[in-house]
């Protein structure tokens, strides 16, 4: 039930049952030096686990499947390197079926360091499919290379995420989301002229357009410095339309200032405010439509109506003892 160290050759744990497969009863497991830890068998399943490659580098985690399963993750497990040569995350198919690293509907987070590899301190050239997340934390550069099939949301939130070998791109899902923070690179080492196909992608945090992106280099339609590589990126999903634009540019085209805080008919009441409020107009003045008060009881009772089709927004009310020189509070 403690921790497994590969402190030399190599660590083979196979699976001999079969069926449901073996479970990994140990906690954290280290690969240390040049040293391999090899999963074999149908399937062989790990529940939330760190795996570890110390600050010497070299090491090698290795997945050989011979059924379904492959090395199944019942748990977010996470992959960490410390510096060092280049590690390898390998996994090899020995049948036709989806072998590898079997995602199950969890999350592999690699904790990728800085180490002396000029390419990449951790490379991955196993598959990794079914439904899941993959996230990559840490300054160092990770590579993935092969084929891909799992179906959630890539995030690289530091340091470099490198995809594709240079020949062929990794070919994300077309349900799959790509994330990239506004501290992080992706490398697209994809051939000019096959773009991979995703779904939606975010950069720093901010949903983009659809079509191709690429890095600042490419003739994508569009560009971002977060990217480099020669590959591209041909995003399917748009972000949703801003429904407070939609409203305005429909109703009153050519209006003077269409802007959220805007008062074109100066009558006290911002844009955004008439958008919320049944029958606000921002080309006229409409102060009718305001909130009431009825302070004779007790309590003070606020009453206001609201225009169904004003989605994304919420109305807070707020209180101040002197209107304004202190912080107002929410009620």
């Amino acid at each position: 039930t403690g921790t497994t160290t590969v402190a030399g050759g190599t660590l083979n744990l196979q699976d001999t049952i079969g069926g449901g497969g073996s479970n990994y009863k140990g906690s954290n497991i280290n690969i240390n030096g040049a040293s391999t830890l090899r999963v074999y068998g149908q399937r062989y399943n790990f529940g939330g686990e760190t795996f570890t490659f110390d600050s010497v580098g070299g090491g090698t985690l290795d997945a050989i499947a011979s059924g379904a399963g492959g090395m199944v993750f019942m748990g977010n497990n996470t992959f960490a390197t410390s510096g060092g040569a280049q590690n390898i995350i390998s996994g090899t198919r020995i049948d036709a079926q989806n072998q590898g690293f079997n995602l199950n509907g969890s999350s592999a987070i690699f904790e990728v360091a800085s180490g002396s590899d000029t390419t990449s301190d951790l490379k991955v050239t196993g598959t990794i499919w079914n439904g899941g997340n993959v996230t990559k934390n840490g300054t160092g550069r990770m590579e993935i290379s092969a084929t891909q099939g799992y179906t959630g949301t890539t995030a690289v939130n530091e340091g470099t995420l490198l995809l594709g070998d240079g020949t062929n791109n990794v070919d994300l899902s077309n349900s799959h989301d790509v994330s990239i923070d506004s501290d992080a690179t992706l490398q697209l080492n994809y051939p000019v002229g096959n773009p991979d196909t995703i779904d939606k992608l975010f950069l720093g945090g901010v949903q983009v357009a659809s079509g191709t992106w690429g890095s600042l280099a490419s003739s994508a339609d569009h560009t971002s410095a977060l990217i480099t590589g020669p590959g591209l990126l041909n995003v399917i999903t748009p972000p949703p339309a801003d429904p407070y634009l939609a409203w305005i540019n429909a109703t009153w085209p050519s209006l003077s200032d269409k802007t959220p805080t805007g008062d074109p008919d100066n009558d006290g009441i911002a844009n955004l405010m008439e958008y919320v409020l049944q029958g606000g107009d921002p080309s006229v003045s409409t102060t009718g439509t305001l909130p009431t008060l009825n302070a004779s009881g007790v309590n003070f009772v606020f009453t206001y109506f609201r225009r169904a089709a004003a989605t994304g927004t919420t109305q807070v009310f707020q209180y101040s003892p002197d209107l304004g020189v202190t912080p107002w509070t929410n009620l």
